[in-house]
């Protein structure tokens, strides 16, 4: 795809180029050399035309905060907030169809703008959770997130993980605030470090390889199950070693009270004091028979 336009054409197009942050950086835009782009850009309408209605889009609106303009000392050379939003939302209306699509965004003026001005597709707000600075303070933590995206009714947030493996329990703090929770960043590419987080129950994890964190927690779960399987065994043998004993004490009984009424014909004529001995050890047997039983009904349920 040639860059070279006729008349002031080219040179309107290197001047646009020049404004462009890895132009500055670099002295060439990154998938260009010279005059020419190596590879057309898949715009979004590409997307929805080439992808099955089956497959679902997560659009993210990548639009720079204020201070991220001013670190990076980017020109003054902008699509406006408004007019990025209703482009892209005319795109996603004219060709969606049945497909499942969300957005998400970083900036939090484009989570508001996409609130704002259609209520029937969900929004996340992205955040670095305190992991880096920002000047936004809406996105200088993991509570200004919560706070931002309940004030506003949006899904939910997704957070970097780091917060979320070092105090598991956020995961709960944000569902307990009614949004949904996902987190994203290099530490979900290790399966024992998304394990903790879907223990406390995230709704979702954003990693480079699916197939190597499915086949991480599968493995996990199945170590859960075969010690539950070791559990269950023990538990068995042990309903047994009860039921053994329970038997064993009405054997005991049953001894008891043939000797008491042997006892009561011998105290007849010879005293009660043996009678009153069994019948203290009959007793102390009914205790602990009823114990044991009480021990077994705990253990079968």
């Amino acid at each position: 795809m040639s860059m070279d336009f006729p008349g002031d054409g080219k040179d309107l197009m290197e001047e646009r180029m020049k404004h462009t942050r890895d132009f500055k950086e670099k002295g060439y835009k990154g998938n260009s050399r010279g005059n020419f782009i190596q590879a057309p850009f898949a715009t979004l309408e590409d997307l929805f035309r080439k992808l099955p209605e089956s497959v679902g889009f997560n659009v993210e609106m990548k639009y720079p905060m204020l201070h991220e303009t001013e670190e990076h000392e980017m020109d003054t050379y902008a699509v406006e907030l408004n007019s990025f939003c209703d482009t892209v939302l005319q795109k996603v209306y004219d060709m969606a169809g049945q497909r499942h699509i969300i957005f998400s965004s970083f900036n939090p003026d484009i989570c508001l703008c996409l609130s704002f001005k259609q209520p029937n597709i969900p929004i996340l707000f992205l955040t670095d959770a305190g992991t880096c600075p920002v000047g936004d303070v809406r996105a200088s933590s993991l509570q200004e997130a919560i706070r931002f995206a309940s004030r506003w009714n949006l899904l939910g947030i997704v957070s970097n993980a780091e917060p979320l493996i070092n105090s598991p329990r956020l995961v709960r703090v944000v569902k307990q605030s009614g949004l949904v929770c996902v987190s994203y960043g290099s530490q979900n590419n290790d399966p024992s470090l998304v394990q903790k987080q879907v223990k406390e129950g995230i709704d979702a994890v954003i990693v480079d390889s699916v197939l190597a964190i499915r086949k991480g927690l599968t493995r996990d779960q199945g170590n859960v199950n075969g010690s539950g399987g070791s559990n269950a065994k023990e538990l068995q043998q042990r309903v047994r070693e009860v039921e053994e004993a329970i038997k064993k004490e009405e054997r005991i009984e049953e001894e008891g009270s043939s000797a008491e009424g042997s006892s009561n014909g011998d105290s007849n004529g010879n005293g009660n004091g043996n009678g009153t001995e069994i019948r203290m050890t009959t007793n102390a047997g009914e205790d602990t028979g009823t114990e044991i039983k009480e021990t077994l009904r705990a253990l079968r349920t």
